[in-house]
């Protein structure tokens, strides 16, 4: 009767620790050097797509654009002049510094025309480095926000070095996160090949798609996953773990 217990077929289980991660995260950067006159938002806030973030602080582009109206004014006269006196050499070197300064106002133009800093989707500020302050100096290119889409979101699952020859792309999930009494359910849509080292564990990582349309879930949010895998013995079920570890430990 044991014996014949033991050969019953069950499904095989495989529980592991898992993490919300972002599918994709979008970057918001500085368009120029200078000043952040005032940080919008701080990390957590969901934001709209085209929401401002944050304003550069504009003064220094406008006060030169006043020296430059006047500087192009001087020029232009130094045109006229330089004509009525038949000094074509003159006139066209004034010429050029119209030129440039028309130039120099095009940048200043475009560069207060992106004061704002906007989000570029609809999502969650996942890292801020102003976090409301103000007057801060950026250099230009600098990732000043991280924002990233509530949904879909991708469910990292830690798979363990022995149970990772156990899980197989299409495996149903069922997934609760601490806190939560409701579950989810998904299908592992893929597995990295490479290990990776997690809180000091040698882990395989599976995927697992979650819409989020609700917009419950967050990045960051931890919780524990049920794979469920192929048909096995009981005996198989109970045993196969103390049997591959037995299996390492031996010299031969």
């Amino acid at each position: 009767v044991l014996a014949g217990g033991l050969m019953i077929p069950v499904q095989h289980r495989i529980p592991c620790d898992c993490t919300v991660e972002p599918e994709v995260r979008r970057y918001v950067a500085a368009s120029y050097e200078g000043m952040i006159e005032k940080s919008l938002v701080q990390p957590g806030d969901v934001v709209a797509a085209g929401q401002v973030l944050a304003k550069m602080d504009g003064r220094d582009a406008r006060w030169e654009q006043v020296g430059l109206t006047a500087e192009r004014q001087k020029a232009a006269k130094q045109i006229a002049v330089s004509l009525v006196e038949g000094d074509a050499a003159a006139a066209q070197m004034a010429e050029l510094e119209v030129q440039r300064i028309d130039a120099r106002q095009q940048v200043l133009s475009r560069r207060l025309e992106r004061l704002e800093l906007k989000s570029p989707v609809a999502g969650i500020v996942l890292d801020g480095h102003l976090d409301r302050a103000e007057n801060v100096p950026v250099q230009l290119g600098q990732a000043l926000f991280e924002v990233a889409p509530l949904s879909p979101l991708t469910l990292e699952i830690a798979l363990s070095a022995e149970d990772y020859s156990h899980a197989e792309v299409g495996f149903e999930t069922r997934i609760r996160f601490d806190g939560m009494p409701d579950e989810y359910t998904g299908r592992i849509a893929r597995i990295h090949p490479r290990s990776e080292v997690r809180d000091g564990d040698n882990v395989f990582i599976a995927e697992v798609q979650l819409d989020n349309s609700q917009q419950q879930l967050r990045p960051g949010m931890q919780g524990t996953a049920r794979i469920e895998g192929r048909t096995k013995t009981l005996a198989w079920t109970l045993f196969h773990k103390p049997w591959e570890h037995l299996q390492r430990s031996l010299p031969f």
